[in-house]
């Protein structure tokens, strides 16, 4: 009797030693925890996961009740229990060193899995490994990234849990053989077979001998050594301007498709245009990701690519290839070493100024805020200094890297004027009154100099474009007196043009230039000059009601008419009442007559030549404020030309290329090649127009947009019978305009989004403001995803009340029902965006 109930105990537990599990140093794929799964227990009545996570010190962090384990084939989920180490879905405040070691529980999970994924709010694992006896698996001690121990800090091999990848291709295992310290891979990749033999030496490093060829010695961590040296170890040079292809492409480490991101962005700032160009990047299954960039020089770029935001090096003919791990970047392919040497300098940088000094910045004098730029630049080329005395730092990064800080500071020392303007427009006059009035004046610009100004090297650096950004529109160079554009102006440039134009409407145009006499401009001038910027910011404001005046009443005078009805509401300040009294002062009674009689005999052709070339108007407008800016810029630096006056040249001339999307003709183009110094940068137009063309006519064969026909007119069934035909999805509203910079760059950031949500119920609409001119709107929406509105001045400013519209762009949420759940939606990132409409989606 007790040998059988000994033997029983002894059944009971062995298998109590079989069915429990544990496994230690568990292996896993793609990864966002900020630390590690250290073990995973695998019991007969629940899941345990063991976290070391190191994240800041003093956050904290929390265990959602929402956390769980995730079947990989059934999605299947088991929510976790409880917890150990660490409250349950509370806040937990790390100490300071911020790392913290617990426990999670779930229930049980069925024996036959091989691998799960875990899952809590934004941190994730993908392919927990439960059971790898079917599996080649990777030894952890030759695990990971390995470098070459030369000092370059180039890395040739890398060994993740699932593939290995070498010289920019991806192998799976065929098979992993291990003995004490030496180690055979054998890789396969469509149907090709590649040998790896390794030994790890006592020292750490590892010798890899590959298909009996290439043989060294690598490690894992950079070996610093500053007298390495390369025979490619050239600086740079002055760059050719001329467009080609640059390559970016990589691969993101342990990639999954379950991780629900399938797309990335490269934004490529382009100098010349002074646009900043988005690139979509589709990730493929393996996690590759390749795309063709269209530059006219080498420069240094920015992508954002599965939550990895890094800077690097392009060059026309030559490919990128970064290798994602997390927030680690290794780079191979031909500027392997560029972007290896930029990636080792990165953290030294011009960090800015504080929250204190931004909100002081009217009681800082110009001077004390350049000190604090130019106390971080020498503290940055120090670090650099220190660093390359025993890192090896190539010629063409550390000449990339000190232009980068030698421009960001001058940019940022051109930032005064900004945050002061900024500030300025937040207080009120009287607030303005006790506080020191600090103007830049040409002294505070004796580090731009001829030199600065002429540094051709500059375009390829990081952030050159924000210098000529700052730079150009410094207020210093600004036009106190405004010049507007008169018909006559429109009516000259046309016929230089040999555009025909009717008699009626060159008699009008004629007839009201000789109204406006030297004198009446004269006084025009004066008014400008004192209530130009009130007048604008009351243009804005009072826009609505302008159109519409000038819509029911268009011969009379607008403004005084608007003043009498602001003055009954009580609406009309003393400044305004002001303003519009002197407005009116510009003109005699006599005058006004002559106006009124001009009205009547030639009021019609005059606002059909006006509506007709309004564009004109426009671009004349911007092009002599571009002019008179220049000059300015001329005269207080006391150069006559300069490449960055030419650059500012370009983009005057080719923006207008962007936001209109209207080519220029041989004649137009020729002339404005006279206008630019510089040979290259005057063909760049060329280059610019083209690009413009070639959009038109791709443009012809776009789909995925569609055009909508406003149905109702009024009040709230104008909005309900624009949405009426989307019942059912989630609609995402953008209110936008062609000529908004803000605008197109919003619709291009969330275009990765509109590629992961394809297939999903959402609604993109874009509702186009009327100032938006038809043809280059309709020029616009064939690059823009989505349903489209464009609609006119009435219903704009139905819209605008309606959604209490002050600015663009502006977004709305609409839900599956068709009710209007967030007016005011605000700006998100793609990431929160998707998460607000994935919640609509899920509501029933």
């Amino acid at each position: 009797m007790k040998k059988k109930l000994f033997t029983y105990l002894l059944a009971l537990i062995t298998f109590g030693v079989f069915a429990n599990k544990t496994i230690d140093d568990p292996i896993y794929g793609l990864n966002s925890i900020p630390g590690s799964i250290t073990k995973i227990e695998l019991l007969d009545d629940a899941t345990i996961l063991h976290f070391h996570i190191k994240f800041k010190p003093k956050n904290w962090i929390k265990v959602l009740k929402e956390t769980r384990l995730v079947e990989i084939e059934s999605g299947k989920e088991y929510f976790a229990i409880k917890t150990e180490g660490i409250p349950f879905n509370k806040k937990h405040y790390l100490d300071e060193t911020g790392e913290i070691d617990y426990k999670v529980y779930f229930p049980k999970i069925p024996k036959h899995l091989t691998k799960i994924d875990f899952k809590e709010g934004r941190w994730f694992t993908y392919d927990l490994v439960l059971n790898n006896k079917d599996l080649p698996t990777i030894p952890k001690q030759i695990k990971g990234s390995w470098l070459q121990t030369n000092g370059s800090g180039l890395c040739d091999y890398i060994f993740n849990n699932q593939k290995a990848l070498i010289n920019k291709e991806l192998w799976k295992y065929k098979s992993v053989k291990s003995k004490k310290n030496k180690y055979t891979l054998v890789l396969e990749k469509d149907g090709k077979e590649k040998i790896i033999k390794a030994k790890l030496e006592k020292d750490g490093l590892l010798s890899i001998k590959e298909d009996k060829s290439k043989k060294g010695s690598y490690t894992k961590t950079l070996q610093n050594n500053a007298n390495y040296t390369s025979k490619s170890n050239r600086g740079l040079e002055t760059p050719n301007i001329k467009l080609g292809k640059a390559i970016y492409s990589g691969v993101i480490k342990d990639y999954t498709p379950r991780v629900g991101i399938k797309t990335g962005m490269v934004y490529v700032n382009n100098n010349f245009t002074g646009d900043q160009e988005q690139h979509i990047v589709k990730i493929a299954e393996d996690g590759t990701f390749k795309v063709e960039l269209s530059i006219g020089h080498p420069q240094v770029i920015f992508s954002r690519v599965f939550n990895n935001s890094t800077s690097f090096y392009i060059s026309p003919g030559k490919e990128t290839f970064h290798v994602i791990n997390g927030k680690e970047n290794l780079f191979m392919g031909d500027l392997a070493q560029v972007n290896t040497d930029l990636e080792k300098m990165k953290d030294i940088r011009i960090n800015g100024i504080d929250q204190k000094t931004r909100e002081n910045i009217l009681q800082i004098k110009p001077e004390d805020f350049k000190a604090i730029y130019t106390k971080q630049h020498a503290e940055a080329l120090q670090e650099l200094e220190t660093l390359t005395q025993t890192t090896f730092i190539s010629k063409k990064a550390l000449e990339l890297k000190k232009l980068a800080l030698e421009y960001r500071t001058l940019t940022q020392v051109l930032s005064y004027d900004m945050y002061s303007r900024s500030a300025k427009r937040n207080l009120k006059p009287e607030e303005l009154k006790d506080l020191p009035n600090y103007k830049l004046d040409k002294t505070y610009l004796s580090e731009i100099t001829p030199e600065i100004l002429n540094n051709k090297k500059a375009i390829m650096a990081n952030g050159y474009s924000f210098f000529i950004n700052y730079f150009t529109f410094l207020d210093i160079f600004n036009s106190k007196v405004n010049h507007p554009i008169t018909s006559n102006d429109v009516l000259t440039y046309l016929q230089t043009q040999n555009i025909n134009i009717p008699q009626e409407q060159v008699a009008a145009v004629k007839a009201n230039e000789l109204l406006n006499t030297p004198e009446k401009q004269e006084r025009q001038d004066v008014f400008n000059q004192k209530y130009g910027m009130r007048l604008n910011s009351f243009y804005r404001t009072n826009l609505a009601t302008i159109q519409k005046i000038q819509k029911e009443q268009p011969n009379e005078d607008t403004y005084q008419i608007l003043k009498e009805q602001l003055k009954n509401e009580g609406k009309l300040s003393p400044l305004d009442e002001e303003m519009l009294i002197a407005m009116d002062n510009i003109t005699s009674p006599e005058e006004k007559a002559a106006v009124k009689a001009f009205q009547e005999k030639h009021g019609e052709a005059l606002k059909e030549f006006k509506t007709k070339y309004s564009s004109k108007f426009i671009s004349l407008s911007t092009k002599k404020y571009y002019e008179s800016k220049r000059e300015n810029m001329k005269e207080i630096l006391g150069l006559d030309t300069s490449f960055v006056f030419d650059i500012f040249t370009l983009q005057m001339y080719a923006r207008p290329l962007t936001t209109d999307l209207v080519p220029y003709s041989a004649t137009e183009l020729k002339n404005i090649k006279k206008d630019i110094t510089n040979k290259d940068l005057a063909n760049y137009i060329d280059i610019a127009n083209n690009k413009t063309i070639e959009t038109l006519e791709a443009n012809k064969t776009k789909t995925g947009y569609h055009v909508n026909k406003v149905e109702k007119t009024e009040g709230d069934e104008l909005f309900e019978s624009m949405i009426a035909k989307f019942k059912g999805k989630v609609i995402y509203v953008d209110f936008w305009a062609t000529w908004c910079g803000p605008c197109r760059s919003g619709i291009q950031r969330i275009a990765p989004l509109k590629e992961e949500m394809i297939d999903k119920d959402v609604v993109f609409l874009y509702i186009s403001a009327p100032s938006s001119p038809e043809k280059t709107w309709k020029n616009a929406i064939p690059n823009i995803k989505g349903e489209h509105y464009r609609v006119t001045q009435d219903e704009w400013n139905y819209l605008k009340d309606k959604f209490k519209i002050s600015g663009i762009p502006h977004y709305a949420l609409v839900n599956k029902k068709g009710e209007l759940v967030n007016p005011k939606l605000g700006h998100h990132s793609n990431s929160d965006i998707k998460k607000i409409l994935e919640e609509e989606l899920n509501k029933q």
